[in-house]
Order: structure tokens, then sequence, then C-alpha cells
């Protein structure tokens, strides 16, 4: 239920609507309209009055300016949203980070800005999928070479299956080229957290 809605059976009822809220939900709304029509006047005007508002979701998807952006495929406001240090790990209701919508629609060139600017290739979604795997089940592998040379780990497995990229491209006879790329993979080891040392 939108937040008009809520509101407008908030004022039947005689109840006040927080002006801090109303706002808010409405500089959210008209940015990520701004983002979709590519209002280069809105967006730097509300982005420079209040630059948290870079991370505005959708209310239905969940939706960030950086995944409206990579599914445009836009490289320049792609650019500018990273350089004014959007979230870019940020997930939609799926779970999905602009780096997943990069590689689901076969996008070399966002992925490429987006691991730049840090985009985590080893994150997954509600369903256990990451980048690679998406991209070793579209069979793209432009996108499977640049996500194996920035530290993409081909051994984590999805929920759905249990499988891991290795898994689906060793099980499909059309993904040797893949298999030799995965096979040279070089993930980066996350250290486990450590606790303070008690002395005794």
């Amino acid at each position: 239920m939108s937040f008009r809605k809520i509101s407008g059976f908030i004022l039947a009822l005689g109840l006040a609507v927080t002006p801090i809220a109303a706002q808010a939900e409405s500089d959210n709304y008209t940015f990520l309209k701004a983002v979709r029509d590519h209002d280069t006047t809105q967006i730097t005007t509300l982005v420079d009055r209040q630059p948290s508002i870079i991370d505005s979701k959708d209310y239905n998807t969940g939706d960030t300016a950086l995944h409206l952006t990579t599914r445009g495929r836009d490289n320049a406001w792609l650019a500018y949203f990273l350089y004014k240090r959007a979230r870019v790990d940020a997930k939609n209701k799926a779970g999905q980070t602009p780096l997943m919508v990069a590689t689901q629609i076969g996008w070399a060139d966002g992925a490429q800005l987006l691991l730049e600017g840090g985009a985590d290739p080893n994150i997954t979604d509600n369903s256990g999928q990451t980048p690679l795997i998406i991209a070793v089940q579209n069979r793209n592998l432009q996108m499977v070479r640049l996500l194996v040379d920035n530290h993409a780990d081909p051994s984590i497995k999805d929920h759905i299956a249990g499988r891991s990229a290795l898994d689906y491209a060793g099980q499909d006879g059309r993904s040797s080229a893949i298999v030799k790329i995965l096979d040279t993979a070089q993930p980066i080891v996350k250290k486990p957290m450590m606790g303070p040392v008690l002395r005794r």
C-alpha cells in the first residue's frame, strides 16, 4: 500500500500526516521519476540538496537509481551516481544488486564500471545466485571472464539447486570454454573477524 493511500486513510480519520515523512516520500518519488526520465536538472538539484536521496528505493521493486540506470544501459548516469557515492551493492526486493542486473542483461561496460566502483562480485540474491552463476547460465563468456578477473568465486552454491557456477558450466556440454576460465579463478578469501584476545 502506498504512502499516499495510507495518508488518505489517516486524513479521513481526522489525523495529521507527518509533514517530514510526506516530504521524504515525495522527494524519493520525484528523484526516481527524474532518473527514469533522464531529467538532468531535477536529478542534480535533488542530489546536491539531499545527497542521501541517491539511495532512494522504488516502493514496488526496491530498485535504486543504480538499478534503473543499469537497466537503461546508461554509462554517463551510472558513472555519475557512482561518483556521488551511491551504494554500489544496494539490493532490490529480489536481492539483486546493480552488478547482477548488468550481468543479467549482458551489459559488460556497466559491469566493469560497477566493479571499478567497488561492487562485490560474490554477493548473492534471494535465490543464492551470484553474478557469476547468472553469467554462466547465460553462457556469456565475456561476462564470465570479467567477473573471474575481478575475483568472482565459482564455488559459491545457490539455494535453488545447491549448484555453483562451476557445477552449472560442467553440466552444460556447450560451456567448455567457460569451464576453462572458471578453472583459472582466484577468489579473494575473506579473513574471519577476530575478536579481542583475552589474556590471563
